[in-house]
């Protein structure tokens, strides 16, 4: 399945192990590499304690913002992180990082007011079942706002919809 949600997996001396399609796009071939060496000096240390925090177990996950350095300059990401447990003990650290809409990529995206409304219950984490019921229409109405909101942000899935439309600062 290929997503825009970016996604990489760090060992737990922080090097770079695996890399989803999303993630190589943005950030280019990473595998062997510290994933520091991605992240903004002045963002270093914040990464670096949020990684050990899973390495140490002392946290189930984080949630953080960074700059990295992208394929096409520096960008601002949300990395939403795990440990990587095997027989009992933290091997590593598997990330997942809403896709920037880099300044080449981004556009302006047009959504009617309908349309923001399911695309909030979305990010929300609501069903089309429950989207129908508390906007009080039919479930193939909620389908055809769901369909309408992936054209208008190029997503192919409701979690790639809305990593984009956060990226594109359409939700908090």
């Amino acid at each position: 399945m290929n997503v825009g949600v970016m996604a990489y997996a760090i060992d737990r001396d922080g090097l770079i192990f695996w890399q989803n399609h999303a993630h190589r796009r943005v950030i280019g071939d990473a595998c062997g590499a510290h994933f520091l060496d991605f992240v903004a000096p002045e963002d270093r240390r914040r990464a670096q304690e949020m990684f050990m925090s899973k390495i140490v177990g002392s946290v189930p996950s984080t949630q953080y913002d960074v700059e990295v350095h992208s394929v096409k300059g520096p960008v601002h990401v949300e990395v939403n992180s795990v440990p990587l447990v095997r027989d009992g003990s933290v091997v590593g650290v598997l990330a997942l990082v809403a896709s920037p809409l880099l300044p080449a990529e981004t556009k302006q995206v047009r959504l009617t007011p309908r349309q923001r409304d399911v695309l909030d219950l979305l990010a929300k984490g609501a069903t089309t079942d429950q989207i129908a019921m508390d906007l009080h229409i039919a479930r193939e109405t909620v389908r055809n706002h769901i369909r309408a909101v992936l054209a208008s942000l190029g997503a192919h899935s409701r979690v790639e919809a809305i990593a984009a439309a956060r990226a594109a600062g359409l939700l908090d």
